[in-house]
């Protein structure tokens, strides 16, 4: 059974904007795992259960197992609870409770997966993911690789046996990239999430090409253009408020020639993602 464990739709928000972090709804994201042959997918939207839970009827009919679950912001960084019904109730400054969410996740018969442990931005809950069920050692947008390096290092080194593959998909174009193949006669749900936590898995891994990076982040900034520009005009002042929002006028003259430049921004962006990563890990181990 092909399973795609993490993935957003519409109901994925960010920022003090609010901006839609996600550019799929959740019904093009269930039509999207079918067209690509996923069996079982988790729409893992930050913090709520809401579109994962409306859209349940509509997944069976397309005969997607559709897995319950929410990417939690925890006080120590992002868990993916898989299998949930309700979101844990402690938060702290917006934050659920670590621990408490690990409780609350395993008391409803769900598990919790460290999500991108070692990412670039830090979101991730780092050596924590050992206290988790299962740990995401390979995340397809964690296109500097040394994320996913250490992930998978760190758990080899503790002989750690849930173990997942992941898209993290943002856009329904970028299903399938990170794909967890569990090994399971049944499609029920519980069967799924055991045989995971037991390692009972094949991880398939492919990243997100940058390419596609790219266009997501430009439909993104087109389709939410006024909402951008307010944010803009709120939070920054001169001079960076002016190059702000000139480089948002940009994006509207995306496709054509202007396309050349936002590709070398995404490659500059990705080159000193990865001397930055490279960097920390260096200092960290002397």
């Amino acid at each position: 059974m092909l399973a795609e464990l993490h993935s957003h739709s519409t109901y994925s928000r960010m920022g003090k904007g609010g901006l839609t972090e996600s550019l799929s709804t959740p019904e093009e994201m269930i039509l999207y795992a079918k067209q690509t042959g996923i069996h079982a997918l988790a729409i893992t939207d930050h913090d709520t259960l809401e579109g994962n839970l409306k859209t349940q009827s509509f997944a069976k009919k397309q005969g997607i197992i559709l897995i319950p679950a929410a990417e939690l912001s925890t006080t120590r960084g992002h868990v993916v609870a898989l299998g949930i019904q309700e979101l844990p109730k402690l938060k702290i400054e917006k934050c659920f409770e670590f621990y408490e969410a690990l409780d609350s996740i395993r008391s409803q018969g769900g598990i919790a997966v460290a999500a991108h442990p070692y990412d670039a931005k830090n979101e991730g809950v780092g050596s924590l993911c050992l206290n988790c069920d299962a740990i995401e050692v390979f995340n397809a947008l964690n296109i500097e690789h040394i994320s996913n390096w250490k992930a998978a290092w760190v758990a080899k080194q503790h002989g750690f046996k849930g173990l997942t593959s992941a898209s993290d998909a943002h856009w329904h174009r970028m299903i399938g990239h990170g794909v967890t193949e569990v090994h399971t006669d049944s499609d029920e749900i519980s069967s799924i999430l055991k045989n995971i936590r037991k390692g009972n898995t094949t991880l398939h891994t492919r990243y997100v090409p940058t390419k596609l990076i790219m266009e997501w982040a430009l439909t993104r900034f087109k389709d939410s253009y006024t909402m951008t520009l307010d944010y803009i005009n709120q939070t920054y002042k001169w001079p960076k408020r002016i190059a702000y929002k000139k480089l948002l006028a940009l994006t509207t003259k995306s496709p054509g020639k202007i396309d050349y430049m936002f590709r070398m921004m995404t490659y500059f962006a990705l080159a000193n993602v990865f001397a930055y990563k490279a960097i920390r890990e260096v200092l960290r181990i002397g």
